[in-house]
């Protein structure tokens, strides 16, 4: 599997600690890495907590945002 990681800077900051990190694979290492993203997807699902919802398929930090809005509203009542 051969791959050519490639560095590139992002706008406005030069720092190399900041630069954008581009992988170019052939294309039976994209499908292999794709097929193997997807395992991990499904293998993880189930073992992520409720709470790690930037993690999950379908949430986002905004619902815990609201959530935890939501939460101090109804203990301050």
């Amino acid at each position: 599997m051969l791959t050519y990681i490639i560095k590139l800077p992002k706008k406005g900051d030069p720092h190399c600690k900041n630069w954008c990190h581009i992988m170019l694979l052939n294309m039976a290492s994209k499908v292999f890495c794709r097929a193997i993203l997807e395992r991990i997807k499904t293998a993880l699902d189930g073992k992520l907590r409720e709470g790690q919802a930037e993690f999950q398929a379908d949430r986002s930090c905004a619902d815990q945002i609201v959530a935890l809005g939501t939460i101090v509203e109804q203990s301050i009542e």
